[in-house]
């Protein structure tokens, strides 16, 4: 079993990646997740602190998209690839339905790990010994959230677990080692097996460190989009085969020829006068063709 813990700054930077591809890290680590190839732990705090942002900042990216909409309408006279691929209403329902998964996710899946009073006392006092997270500025809350995960993982005794942060100012050693744990964690770190990977969240390369390290022991998520991909193209032969076999109830001999010639035109976006005159005459034939037709139309994005 793979073991993940990952700051609430992740999981804002993972709400709004690449809302319009079906191969997105967000998809990708849910897939894992919610198919048990990862037991994703958080804690009490962390819950809260995601339940806090959460709205702010799906209104950000939203305010942020409705800004950049304005600037390229006055630039454009016609419709924009983001006009097409980032619209404000879809943008929001692809956040809204993310939210609810990892709401979901965080009250019923993920392992819950509690705070305690002594967890309380201690990050006080590292707190006020400026020892890391808190050697550059107050890191209370990042303090609670780190030992509440190493009491969990030792007493779990979990043989392994990944914290990412893109909070690398509190956690490495130095802005030019961003990917090393700094030196007063290191103890604590190792004492529960909890593996300290910096989250990058520069453009082209989300995450890159830590899923390119998932991935070496996970199932491919590209591989299952395949997959469900063939699902989908051998439903839809399924459907268009059963709806021909509807069609031979209309007692139409020439209805196999009919029905292919259909598909043809549903592939079209736009259909010649020919083809005109083919709907035509075979709506007024028998309603059936009517309804293939804009089914098939429906199944190819035409409409």
């Amino acid at each position: 079993m793979v073991y993940i813990a990952l700051d609430t700054c992740v999981w804002l930077e993972l709400l709004k990646a690449d809302t319009n591809q079906a191969n997105n890290p967000f998809d990708e680590l849910l897939f894992w997740i919610e198919n048990s190839y990862i037991t994703c732990i958080t804690t009490r705090n962390l819950i809260a602190e995601w339940n806090r942002h959460k709205v702010s900042k799906k209104n950000t990216v939203l305010d942020a998209l409705n800004s950049l909409g304005k600037q390229t309408n006055n630039i454009f006279s016609t419709v924009t690839p983001l006009d097409t691929l980032y619209t404000s209403d879809e943008v929001e329902k692809k956040l809204s339905t993310r939210i609810d998964r990892l709401d979901l996710l965080f009250n019923t899946i993920a392992e819950v790990a509690e705070e305690s009073d002594d967890i309380f006392i201690k990050a006080a006092k590292r707190n006020l010994a400026y020892l890391a997270p808190n050697h550059t500025a107050d890191s209370f809350r990042d303090t609670v959230n780190y030992m509440t995960l190493i009491n969990y993982l030792i007493d779990k005794g979990y043989d392994g677990c990944y914290f990412s942060t893109i909070n690398y100012t509190d956690f490495s050693n130095s802005t030019t080692e961003k990917y090393v744990l700094h030196n007063q964690l290191n103890l604590d770190f190792s004492r529960a097996n909890l593996e300290y990977h910096f989250f990058e969240n520069a453009k082209g390369n989300l995450g890159g460190k830590l899923f390119g390290d998932l991935r070496k022991d996970l199932p491919e998520y590209v591989q299952y989009l395949r997959e469900q991909k063939q699902k989908e193209q051998k439903q839809k032969i399924l459907e268009a085969e059963q709806e021909r076999e509807n069609l031979m109830d209309v007692s139409d001999p020439n209805f196999l020829s009919y029905s292919q010639q259909l598909d043809k035109i549903a592939t079209k976006k736009d259909p010649d006068d020919l083809d005109k005159v083919i709907l035509d005459f075979l709506f007024n034939r028998h309603p059936a063709y009517k309804n293939y037709f804009f089914r098939r139309l429906t199944e190819n994005g035409v409409v």
